[in-house]
């Protein structure tokens, strides 16, 4: 059995018939190529696991780009998102024993691509390297100036919504 990546979003389809079926429906060209290839009728396994946010990181990307774009620190984008992991802990730790030197050790940038990140981890870090943006890349920039700038850029408001407070208990009647 071959595995292919598939990245679908779910929605209402309606058939011939007119009955209207939730399906699973390729969500970029990648995916209807690999959803291409398998033959009509064939049945599949399909195991579902919620994809990472892809504005999310659009987010990210356009941020490190503008940061590039306006400093000379940085050669490109990749290069500041690769400080950005590396100042928030996101790294490997590599240790090699090298005869007639010794122990030496290295630590770089971890991968934040999709399979190698689930959104459960990515949300937490995401929120970790947009305060280290704000403190140590970008201090002294208003935090809705620059929110605003990025979104504007982008065209649409990707930031992280407030997460709802799931800590409060709800009153209990005549309390």
């Amino acid at each position: 059995m071959t595995a292919y990546p598939l990245f679908c979003k779910v929605r209402e389809v309606t058939l011939d018939d007119g009955e209207v079926v939730r399906a699973l429906v390729p969500d970029n060209a990648i995916s209807e190529e690999t959803l291409a290839k398998v033959w009509l009728g064939r049945t599949v396994a399909v195991t579902t696991e919620t994809a990472r946010n892809y504005d999310q990181l659009k987010l990210l990307y356009a941020i490190a780009q503008k940061i590039a774009d306006n400093t000379e620190r940085f050669t490109n984008k990749d290069h500041v998102i690769r400080e950005i992991k590396l100042n928030t802990g996101h790294v490997i730790r590599e240790q090699y024993n090298i005869p007639g030197l010794g122990l030496v050790f290295r630590v770089d940038s971890d991968s934040i691509a999709y399979e190698s990140m689930k959104q459960a981890d990515w949300e937490p870090w995401l929120d970790k390297a947009l305060a280290y943006i704000r403190s140590d890349l970008l201090p002294g920039v208003p935090a809705k100036v620059f929110r605003d700038e990025i979104s504007l850029m982008l065209g649409d408001d990707l930031w992280p919504k407030a997460k709802p407070d799931h800590s409060r208990q709800p009153e209990k009647a005549g309390a």
